[in-house]
């Protein structure tokens, strides 16, 4: 991954988004959150939606409830843009 471009990255986070709407959170998924900058929209949607939380020894994911799964909201490209530029 050191020689992903940022399109390679931004592709890869609309990715695993769209991939967590379908089947919900995936803990294999965690490293890779764990890497990204915290300001990172992948970032955002993990400690937001999935209550994705990165410690410096370890790492601890919490499932959401069952429920919630389909009150997540759309992150279609237009959508993605609207949370970039609310978090930059």
């Amino acid at each position: 991954m050191s020689t992903w471009t940022i399109e390679d990255y931004a592709k890869y986070d609309s990715y695993l988004i769209k991939k967590w709407q379908i089947g919900g959170w995936c803990n294999e998924d965690s490293v890779y959150v764990g890497g990204r900058d915290f300001h990172s929209l992948i970032s955002f949607a993990a400690h937001s939606y999935y209550k994705f939380k990165s410690f410096i020894l370890r790492m601890e994911i919490l499932q959401p409830p069952q429920n919630t799964l389909n009150l997540m909201p759309d992150l279609s490209s237009s959508m993605c843009e609207q949370l970039r530029t609310m978090i930059l």
